[in-house]
């Protein structure tokens, strides 16, 4: 690493107590596709996937709600799902399977302005889910 290379911090780490930390101004989505592909804190790791696949999700829900054809998903998303996939072996794998779960529909509509649009909800989820699995068939 260069010393002029961005630091990206990895908090709480083997932090056990439920704890909700916002960031201000909240995390990049390149910062949390790195933190989704090489945390080594497996935590950490899974809420840095959640944060970035709870964010392209709800865009999707809003570009399906307004009608416009759904975009692909961000590369930082898509780039940082291969890179764990390729980790796989060299952590738990119960933990990467997690990690590599999309956030549920619940999680999803709490996080959704009012009104909830459930149509677009479920329809920018599977179109997220469909674009991950088209580029990453072979993993």
């Amino acid at each position: 690493l260069s010393k002029d290379a961005e630091v990206v911090p990895s908090v709480l780490r083997e932090f056990s107590a439920p704890v909700r930390l916002e960031y201000s101004p909240p995390l990049s989505d390149d910062r949390l596709a790195f933190l989704m592909a090489y945390d080594t804190d497996s935590f950490n790791r899974w809420e840095a996937a959640q944060k970035l696949a709870m964010k392209v999700v709800l865009a999707a829900a809003a570009e399906s709600s307004s009608g416009a054809e759904l975009s692909e998903p961000p590369v930082a998303l898509m780039e940082a799902f291969g890179k764990t996939l390729a980790s796989a072996g060299t952590t738990d794998n119960s933990l990467l399977a997690y990690t590599l779960a999309l956030p549920a529909l619940s999680e999803l509509s709490d996080a959704m302005p009012v009104p909830v649009d459930p149509l677009a909800l479920v329809a920018a989820r599977k179109h997220v889910k469909k674009a991950l699995a088209t580029t990453h068939h072979d993993a």
